[in-house]
């Protein structure tokens, strides 16, 4: 009912209390106010909605999902479940398993894209959040590794704000690679912590299971081994959507609240990864999860020169390898 196994929830319990984190009250206990705040996400309910099944007024309701909200984003918790791996982490097995990636992607550890929750914005600023599909959303910037945890989350930019500046605020607010690399969609334009697709190539999967589907040449082998790999960020934003349907209908608290549901809901679906990977629902979803994002559907920002020629040199390079290993199977 809350979306998890009642040990992965006394779990949760545990790890939000301490000093300065979640305390229960004089009405409320600590494991209650972790069930409503559950229950609301899952379901995407009200205060008042949640008020009728739980028993307490709709204040003190309201109350209880902001502090589970504050408890879930403490340095102490999120740090502990959304982090970045060591520059000397070992290559993932995705990567070193797949003689189609190893050693072509050898330094990718990684996948990133952006994500569109629903936001209920003032309409003094609502047309900031105004998104290419004509809704109000935040574009949430997202990377996950390959065991579909999310390990970094930058939160609450406005819709109309395209991937590419927002992986460059990543990069002002301290976000270091160093020489490993991201898949990304074309829309991010060039990086030198970046692989992203060829435009104008075939890219999805579902392209290539009608007409000739074997790649052509080297730039569409590249974008179907490109896409088989960075699916993994498509799957991991559908799962936590199917699971916590709040993120696909929005809510109505203050903004902030709005713009800090997604990445503590990504903290709790990170320990459900860990403590309870049989609880998996990907497999209700239905798959369609590489039509989220094309290969480039946006211009992205102009990118400095030397680095943009560099990126796509290097590209251009593990095309040639792919191919050449291909042609020789």
């Amino acid at each position: 009912m809350l979306g998890m196994g009642s040990s992965t929830f006394s779990e949760l319990e545990k790890d939000l209390i301490g000093p300065g984190s979640l305390a229960g009250g004089k009405y409320i206990t600590v494991t209650e106010r972790l069930a409503i705040f559950l229950y609301m996400c899952r379901f995407a309910v009200t205060c008042r909605q949640a008020a009728d099944v739980f028993g307490h007024s709709a204040t003190s309701i309201g109350t209880a999902f902001k502090a589970v909200l504050r408890a879930l984003l403490s340095p102490r918790v999120c740090s502990k479940y959304v982090r970045l791996p060591s520059r000397h982490s070992p290559v993932p097995d995705r990567i070193t398993g797949d003689p189609g990636l190893f050693p072509c992607f050898k330094d990718v550890i990684k996948a990133i894209d952006g994500s569109h929750v629903p936001a209920h914005a003032p309409l003094k600023i609502r047309d900031r959040f105004w998104n290419r599909k004509g809704r109000t959303s935040f574009n949430v910037l997202s990377a996950c590794d390959f065991d579909m945890c999310f390990i970094y989350i930058l939160s609450g930019w406005e819709g109309r704000a395209s991937d590419s500046p927002l992986w460059q605020k990543a990069q002002d607010a301290g976000l270091k690679l160093g020489d490993k690399k991201l898949l990304g969609d074309a829309g991010f334009g060039f990086s030198s912590n970046l692989l992203i697709p060829y435009r104008g190539v075939r890219y999805h999967l579902k392209e290539y299971s009608v007409g000739t589907r074997r790649p052509r040449n080297e730039k569409e082998l590249y974008n179907r081994r490109h896409a088989g790999a960075r699916n993994v960020i498509e799957r991991v934003f559908g799962v936590l959507q199917a699971r916590f349907k709040i993120l696909t209908t929005g809510c109505h608290f203050a903004l902030q609240t709005q713009a800090d549901l997604f990445p503590a809901l990504a903290v709790v679906h990170n320990l459900i990864r860990q403590l309870d990977p049989d609880n998996d629902i990907e497999g209700q979803l239905l798959d369609n999860t590489d039509q989220r994002s094309a290969a480039g559907e946006e211009q992205p920002q102009t990118t400095r020169k030397v680095e943009a020629r560099d990126a796509a040199a290097h590209r251009d390079r593990i095309a040639k390898q792919m191919w050449t290993k291909y042609r020789r199977q």
